[in-house]
């Protein structure tokens, strides 16, 4: 978006959500302030390794939507062949005899 507000070529949506965590280097570190002296000067910090969660959790995603890419997959073949069988059943009902080759 531009500062007007107003959606401009090439904004908002156009690098995957995937592709922008992969962009985060792995050795990325987040750090905030934990402590304060009185004077509000900070006197102690905590660190998380960010890009490391954010590449392992990509990887999550990728692994569950490989599974669910297969299942979506199993899950068509099985309504093909229930649709066969159901179409030969059908057949056979009307006196019908079939072969297999």
């Amino acid at each position: 978006m531009s500062d007007s507000g107003e959606l401009i070529e090439g904004g908002p949506c156009q690098t995957s959500l995937m592709e922008l965590v992969r962009g985060v280097p792995k050795d990325l570190r987040g750090e905030w302030e934990i402590q304060w002296f009185e004077d509000g000067t900070p006197s102690g910090h905590a660190m998380a390794p960010v890009g490391k969660y954010l590449h392992e959790q990509a990887d999550e995603i990728e692994r569950l939507t490989n599974i669910l890419e297969y299942a979506s997959n199993e899950i068509k073949d099985c309504n093909k062949r229930i649709a066969k069988l159901e179409a030969e059943k059908k057949r056979s009902s009307l006196g019908l005899k079939f072969y297999r080759l």
